[in-house]
């Protein structure tokens, strides 16, 4: 059975664009390709918010000696990401996300008219 969807705060104005990240923790005792690890993917979650884009995969995917590896780029260039964060606690992963998603919803937060 499958695990839902990780809930995760995502301010407005972001486009989700794919979500495959779910409430599965990393379990270190299983074996490889086994049970839990099918979640552990390189293609998890990506935002979009204007020319900035919040993507989250796992690395190397269904491996438990990974890691979650979650980057943003600006104007789709990854070859030089802005941030990338790296850890294999899925609490750590799930705050730092929330953490960007709002940062950069309140950089790109219009301006009022004076």
């Amino acid at each position: 059975m499958r695990s839902e969807l990780q809930p995760l705060r995502i301010p407005a104005g972001w486009r989700v664009t794919f979500n495959d990240f779910f409430q599965t923790e990393p379990n270190y005792d299983e074996p490889d390709f086994e049970g839990s690890w099918w979640d552990f993917k390189e293609d998890m979650f990506q935002a979009e918010l204007g020319d900035v884009c919040l993507d989250l995969g796992w690395y190397p995917e269904f491996k438990k000696n990974g890691n979650f590896r979650l980057v943003v780029v600006r104007s789709h260039d990854w070859t030089s990401p802005e941030i990338t964060f790296r850890t294999t606690s899925k609490t750590e992963i799930v705050s730092k996300m929330e953490e960007l998603l709002q940062a950069y919803q309140r950089q790109t937060k219009p301006k009022p008219f004076v």
